[in-house]
């Protein structure tokens, strides 16, 4: 069960589009965390929550859109994004093909499940908008990716054309 005050919040969360506000003070900021859920807690959340039907106007979708452009790669000692610092990593500047004409907001994350990274959303136009893609580097300033049993794996390359979405069902901090 969600306050209704909270509803708003709690959709965006839902579906990958919520945006952390400056000011958290509000009484009625994440109301809703706080509460239990029915089902195994260890398996990750699928599907979009079902609203009853007065509060469908709450429900939101995630965004989709692909990689329209990739900047050159730049390694640097220390940048924040959001609420993550990165020490010493490469960064990509990319611009995505959905901008303020689907809603997107700055500070927003999107996956892009081919190459397994995500895109930290730094400025927003009307139709496309431009993000940061950090990757780790080794000791000679290379990118460095890893495999599920955390083995060195030969990174994807990130290049025009690949999905990116926004995290459906992504409620940890």
């Amino acid at each position: 069960m969600v306050e209704e005050s909270s509803l708003p919040a709690f959709a965006e969360k839902a579906v990958g589009i919520y945006v952390e506000p400056k000011d958290t003070s509000n009484e009625s900021y994440q109301k809703w965390a706080n509460n239990w859920v029915k089902g195994d807690l260890e398996k990750p959340l699928t599907g979009l929550p079902e609203f009853p039907p007065n509060y469908k106007k709450f429900q939101r979708l995630p965004i989709e859109a692909k990689i329209t452009s990739v900047g050159k790669r730049n390694v640097e000692n220390e940048k924040t994004l959001g609420n993550t610092t990165y020490s010493e990593a490469a960064f990509y500047e990319i611009t995505i093909s959905a901008g303020k004409n689907k809603d997107v907001k700055e500070g927003m994350s999107f996956e892009i499940p081919e190459i397994e990274n995500s895109l930290y959303i730094t400025q927003v136009n009307s139709k496309t908008a431009v993000g940061i893609i950090s990757r780790p580097i080794d000791v000679n300033k290379n990118d460095e990716c890893f495999g599920d049993n955390f083995d060195k794996i030969f990174c994807p390359k990130i290049k025009n054309g690949l999905k990116v979405k926004t995290q459906i069902g992504l409620f940890y901090w």
